[in-house]
Formats: C-alpha cells, structure tokens, sequence
C-alpha cells in the first residue's frame, strides 16, 4: 500500500465527514432563517398594513 495514496484516502474522507455535516447544518439554518421570516411575515401582517 501506497502511503501517499492512503493518506489521500484518509484526508479524503475527513474532508468528507467534515464538509457533508457542515453542508447539512447551513442547509438547515437557510431552511430555518426562511421559515421564521416567512412566519414573522404571515404573522404580523395583519399588524402592519403598509408591508401587506
């Protein structure tokens, strides 16, 4: 075994645990950020007319 193409693979597969759980939770935190506002939105439109 090659100890350069296995530190690749093993660099490679921390890259990939590292990048997918980060991806995910930013992913979430959109998700999240446009929920609440679209909620805040729907919810105090009545309230304020003029952004109706």
């Amino acid at each position: 075994m090659n100890p350069t193409i296995s530190y690749f693979c093993f660099s490679n597969v921390c890259v990939k645990l590292i990048t997918f759980p980060m991806g995910v939770l930013f992913a979430s935190l959109e998700l999240i950020y446009f929920l609440s506002c679209f909620f805040l939105f729907w919810f105090w439109r009545p309230f304020f007319p003029v952004f109706a």
